[in-house]
């Protein structure tokens, strides 16, 4: 569920996005992806003229911004599994992209703040979306936090078709989907569809 631009209040149920593009479908999905979040924490990002204190603000307001996203990611979610309680549904976590070189010439002295800032907001949302026992996460924070992002994106915020094959790999291994050619992303992990209940009770 992504749209190029708009924030995560506009995928919550009955919105038009969901009219539209999702609930015509859900009948007969096997597997819903949500990334969702990106562009509301966007505009959290400080620019223009930063200060420290600016920077310090937006940290202090996180918190607040960050149970409204998830609040809405889980209101999606558990309204899709009112209407299919089968479907799967995959939570991507974005990236941490102020570790790339164009939010350091953005942040510039301050850069160094923004990524720590963004890394532990990212890190509580990896925390409690897996909480959330039956949605299934992709890692892309744990991923690319061992490879170099800026080979992966074509600007600040977009992937390219490097990034976009790694993310479809993330995805697939996610999945449990097995006879993938090259390493595995994750590891030894093992995720996906194993021994999965739907939310009345049986087996899927």
């Amino acid at each position: 569920m992504a749209t190029p631009v708009g924030s995560s209040c506009e995928w919550l149920p009955g919105t038009n996005d969901v009219r539209g593009s999702v609930a015509p479908y859900l009948d007969e999905a096997e597997l819903v992806v949500i990334c969702r979040g990106g562009n509301d924490l966007y505009a959290m990002v400080p620019s223009g003229d930063i200060s420290a204190e600016m920077i310090q603000r937006r940290i202090a307001d996180f918190p607040e911004q960050l149970d409204e996203i998830l609040n809405n990611i889980f209101e999606i979610s558990d309204a899709i599994w009112k209407e299919n309680p089968n479907v799967d549904v995959l939570y991507i976590l974005y990236p941490n992209y102020a570790r790339s070189s164009a939010w350091k010439d953005t942040g510039g002295a301050y850069s160094g703040m923004i990524e720590i800032g963004l890394e532990a907001v990212l890190k509580d949302i990896r925390k409690r979306v897996s909480g959330q026992g039956d949605m299934l996460l992709a890692d892309s924070l744990a991923i690319m936090d061992k490879l170099e992002i800026d080979d992966y994106l074509i600007d600040e915020l977009h992937l390219n078709s490097g990034g976009h094959a790694l993310y479809a790999r993330m995805v697939l291994e996610t999945l449990g989907v097995a006879g993938l050619d090259g390493p595995s992303l994750t590891g030894d992990r093992l995720y996906g569809l194993t021994e999965q209940t739907d939310r009345e009770g049986g087996e899927r």
